[in-house]
């Protein structure tokens, strides 16, 4: 990289990062039935899964420097977060400050 790269906005990655992210999950599972993460979501099961698929594309992408593993980290986080906003209000824990 040039010494006189543009440094450009935090915006402008933030943008360009979830435009490369859209994903609709990985076509090598879709035609065998059930994916891996629905089964683990309709078993309960998908948070721990996703944390360790988390870290694994996370630790992974250090090595390869691929972004497609970043964007496997960021499908798993979103579709944790999209679980944990449809949870019932009762059902999300609260910690001492609050804080979901």
């Amino acid at each position: 990289m040039s010494k006189e790269r543009l440094i450009r906005s935090i915006y402008y990655y933030r943008n360009l990062g979830i435009e490369y992210c859209k994903t609709d999950g990985s076509k090598h599972y879709k035609r065998n039935g059930i994916e891996p993460a629905e089964y683990a979501i309709a078993n309960g099961r998908f948070e721990n899964f996703a944390v360790v698929n988390i870290n694994k594309y996370a630790e992974r992408f250090t090595v390869t420097r691929d972004p497609e593993d970043l964007k496997k980290v960021v499908d798993y986080g979103h579709i944790l977060v999209g679980i944990e906003l449809d949870k019932p209000k009762e059902e999300v824990i609260e910690d001492d400050m609050g804080d979901r």
